[in-house]
């Protein structure tokens, strides 16, 4: 594969139009939580901190769970637009409404049923009491969410990313609008404290839903696919086999999210000063990862475009080059977070002891973003394929099976407290990148021998355009 020529261009330009829009989408849906920490850790203290974050603990793992499971819908949409198959996409559509709706109610119970884990994971009783509420006023949040997640990923199924970024943004204005009405009682309104900031987190959810569906009921280019939930009918069958895409997908994910809330659960066994620093830490974490995941739409998207054309030759130059915009991407922000990582934790906290902590953090986050960029992209590019099942099995294996037992081992048997746990993940990341890597070149090498290659090649004037 050349680097410099035509069509590899022509790739990185088609990825970047689908990636900058979905990074700065999917940044949308992470700063909403960010803003809440911030709100929450600079303005109302640590201990309102700490219990967003023990309620933030579980939830973020269930929301991406969601988040990832609806991504199925966008493999099976762009191979169905490589093939031209306007009728697949619009069943597609329909189901994925379906499964993402139960998908939605089956969070927010298990999200309301979490709070009688929440003694397991802390034993201060205040700490429990304010993040209670606040739990389930964010459980109430998920099928806004998830109804949401339809049309933005049956939208980029489509390459069509734009607007969904401009209402992930919008969306910020107003959760930080209404964070300030309801936490702090302007308006008129009653003080609400923590609880406020949750229900600006509801209401901005909403806004979302509202705004999107606006935009597909009066886009012209979706006129065919609006009539879907009238004209296509609901197949049992449609939706288990939706549902055995979208669920290992799902899973894939949560076990990521699953694994960094797990070690703040570990870390809530050494200090608060220590949650608050691996809370800071880790929001900045998830900021770039979000952007990050934009390439692995991008991936997924493209790939699972020439997979439907069966043109094997581009789909590997697609995927791969998203894996080199990744390692360009991810560098640039490890070097940031080593240059600016004492200024940074300022944004979120006051407290010198939870600062000092939260930039030596950062600079662990920092060795491992090129892993967390790369292994975000491959996993993108599998799913393009349909390949979930063994790709779940090495991020489950990575992160539970490797990674969080050393970080243990590391934080509680060789005394490295908070690094040791961090120490941890950055292995984990790394043999997960790894894997991925060496995973996506067998699955395409062997789609390579095992069919011929399609006689219909892109015409030269795409590349030239």
């Amino acid at each position: 594969m050349k680097i410099f020529s035509k069509r590899y261009k022509y790739h990185l330009i088609r990825n970047l139009e689908i990636a900058i829009p979905v990074s700065i989408s999917q940044l949308g849906h992470i700063l909403v939580g960010n803003v809440d920490t911030a709100v929450s850790g600079k303005w109302l203290g640590e201990n309102a901190l700490h219990s967003a974050t023990l309620a933030y603990t579980i939830f973020w793992v269930l929301m991406i769970f969601g988040i990832g499971a609806s991504i199925g819908a966008t493999s099976l949409i762009a191979q169905a637009d490589g093939e031209e198959n306007k009728n697949e996409i619009k069943s597609l559509l329909m189901h994925s409404c379906v499964v993402d709706f139960l998908i939605g109610v089956f969070i927010t119970v298990m999200m309301i049923c979490s709070i009688y884990v929440y003694p397991y994971i802390s034993d201060k009783p205040h700490i429990i009491k304010d993040a209670i509420p606040f739990g389930i006023i964010l459980s109430f949040s998920m099928i806004p969410i998830m109804m949401y997640q339809v049309f933005k990923q049956f939208m980029e199924g489509l390459a069509i990313t734009r607007q969904a970024t401009l209402i992930s943004l919008t969306s910020n204005v107003v959760n930080v609008v209404f964070i300030v009405v309801l936490t702090f009682g302007w308006a008129g309104l009653p003080e609400m404290g923590l609880n406020g900031i949750a229900w600006a987190t509801f209401i901005a959810r909403l806004y979302m839903l509202a705004a999107i569906v606006v935009f597909f009921l009066r886009d012209a280019r979706f006129r065919f696919y609006r009539n879907a939930f009238s004209d296509v009918p609901i197949r049992m069958q449609k939706i288990f086999s939706l549902l055995r895409m979208s669920v290992p997908m799902g899973m894939q994910m949560a076990l990521e999210a699953g694994a960094f809330s797990f070690a703040a659960i570990l870390v809530g066994y050494i200090g608060t000063n220590e949650v608050a620093a691996h809370q800071v830490a880790l929001s900045m974490a998830a900021v770039t990862y979000m952007i990050s995941s934009g390439l692995a739409a991008s991936a997924n998207v493209r790939v699972g475009y020439e997979f439907g054309r069966k043109d094997y030759e581009q789909l590997w130059m697609a995927g791969i080059s998203n894996v080199h915009m990744a390692l360009v991407l991810m560098g640039t922000f490890a070097l940031m977070f080593i240059l600016l990582r004492s200024f940074l934790p300022w944004l979120y906290s006051d407290n010198t002891i939870v600062i000092s902590m939260a930039s030596s953090l950062l600079f662990i986050c920092a060795m491992f973003q090129i892993s967390d960029g790369v292994q975000a992209t491959l996993l993108g590019a599998l799913r393009g394929i349909g390949d979930v099942k063994i790709p779940t099995l090495l991020v489950l294996c990575g992160y539970w099976a490797f990674g969080l037992p050393l970080g243990w081992f590391l934080a509680f048997r060789m005394n490295m407290n908070v690094f040791g746990i961090w120490y941890g993940l950055l292995m984990a990341l790394t043999c997960i990148a790894i894997t991925l890597y060496l995973r996506f070149r067998i699955k395409v090498r062997a789609l390579k021998k095992n069919h011929s290659m399609p006689i219909q090649l892109y015409k030269t004037f795409i590349y030239d355009r």
